[in-house]
């Protein structure tokens, strides 16, 4: 059942315009709720990319996610004797760094991200001009919200994708649709207990503090817009003993309404007390916002939607922001619990799809660079000294050799090298430092 957003609701105010779609469920039995009327829940399906713009608390909590996930470098790796060596000049990754003529490797990544957080699903494709091409020319994220899933009808005693799911189809704006092969397409998908096939959208279990916000923000928004006159001047008392009010003749309300518009204020040239031999009074109309507690009620709702998505809520703005010690720790654990592991499935996926891990390389999102991990990569004292030794080299003089840069070039492949049992030439020549 549908309804005209807030109509329910806030009827008293008259209904917010928007939309949005309400659906009212039976979550409490009726002695549980005031007056016996169930909750209203904003729709979520075929609402995602809606409800992911026009409301606020949920942009910022999966932008934030995308952004720091952006952060990571792309790096191939080969094993050698058991070592993992970064792969010069790779091809893959020239791709992955400038992915198509209208994104950089930065937006191709939060895009994937977003498509995956309200969708639930993500699908890249990589255009090739024939099949035998081995590295496709470009990478596009499918519009996820337009792509349809076709199963074979065969899942669990199948053991490849392509004998689970038969095509993918992306239905056209124009009502044409376009057929994708399995093997055209990496997808990705959201955890779903109730399909091994499609993924589910997040933001089904965020139905109830989405709702709330949107709530919230509604009422303030119609107390603003449309909370009538600011307070009522009215006769004042007539002292004695009744106390009775005097009304205002005609005459006198017209001449105060008149000056109360158009000669007092606050703005310059106009006056800013009232001096009238009427006797007046004045009630303030005002609404008791504070003991709402809609405010609250935001902020509680967005800590919600910060742990759906693993973050951590010191990385976002709140009356007393966090220390720089609280900051840094949440961006450790954030990276730590929720980037690096969404990461390591996209990169494994990514290496499977370009047929790497049938050769044994990998394709891996690389986050030691960044300053609050810094500890978890720190060298170790002879990797410091290594480092010294090899400071004439050109390749390992670009970047002054800050830490960050030393953890991911030659000269992390050659401590691991040598603490793996390799003689210090023996691993200069793998890694190309001889």
């Amino acid at each position: 059942m549908e309804f005209k957003p807030l109509q329910n609701l806030f009827g008293f105010f008259g209904y917010l315009r928007g939309k949005d779609n309400y659906t009212q469920t039976n979550v409490f039995e009726q002695h549980q709720i005031l007056s016996g009327k169930n909750p209203i829940w904003v729709t979520v399906s075929n609402q995602e990319s809606h409800l992911f713009k026009t409301t606020p608390e949920l942009y910022s909590v999966i932008m934030k996610k995308a952004t720091l996930y952006s952060n990571g470098i792309f790096k191939h790796y080969k094993t050698v004797k058991g070592v993992d060596v970064e792969v010069e000049n790779s091809e893959v990754i020239k791709l992955l760094n400038n992915p198509n003529p209208l994104q950089s490797k930065t937006e191709w990544m939060i895009e994937e991200l977003i498509h995956s957080s309200i969708y639930g699903n993500s699908f890249v494709f990589g255009l090739k001009a024939f099949d035998s091409q081995k590295t496709p020319s470009m990478l596009y994220n499918l519009p996820a919200d337009r792509m349809v899933v076709n199963p074979t009808g065969l899942i669990f005693k199948q053991n490849k994708i392509s004998d689970i799911i038969e095509k993918f189809t992306l239905k056209g704006m124009d009502g044409k649709n376009e057929d994708y092969k399995v093997s055209e397409v990496i997808y990705s998908k959201v955890t779903n207990p109730n399909s091994s096939i499609i993924g589910l959208s997040p933001l089904h279990s965020l139905q109830m503090p989405i709702s709330n916000i949107r709530g919230a923000y509604g009422y303030r928004n119609v107390i603003i817009e449309e909370k009538g006159a600011i307070g009522i001047l009215s006769g004042g008392s007539g002292g004695g003993i009744s106390g009775n009010s005097i009304p205002l003749s005609g005459e006198d309300r017209t001449k105060l309404e008149n000056q109360f518009v158009n000669d007092y204020g606050t703005s310059n040239r106009k006056k800013k007390i009232m001096i009238t031999k009427t006797p007046v009074s004045w009630q303030p109309m005002t609404y008791p916002t504070k003991d709402l507690m809609l405010f609250e009620e935001i902020s509680s709702d967005l800590r919600i939607i910060i742990d759906v998505f693993g973050l951590n809520e010191n990385l976002f703005s709140k009356e007393k922001g966090a220390t720089f010690t609280n900051l840094n720790e949440a961006k450790k654990i954030t990276y730590q619990d929720c980037i690096i592991p969404y990461a390591n499935d996209f990169t494994y996926k990514l290496s499977d799809y370009f047929g790497l891990s049938a050769i044994g390389e990998k394709i891996v999102l690389d986050y030691s660079h960044i300053e609050a991990l810094q500890e978890n990569f720190g060298l170790s004292e002879i990797g410091e000294k290594i480092v010294l030794d090899y400071s004439h080299i050109e390749a390992l003089q670009e970047n002054e050799l800050d830490k960050s840069t030393v953890i991911s070039n030659k000269v992390n492949t050659l401590i691991n090298l040598m603490t793996n049992g390799y003689s210090k030439e023996e691993a200069e020549t793998i890694v190309g430092l001889k």
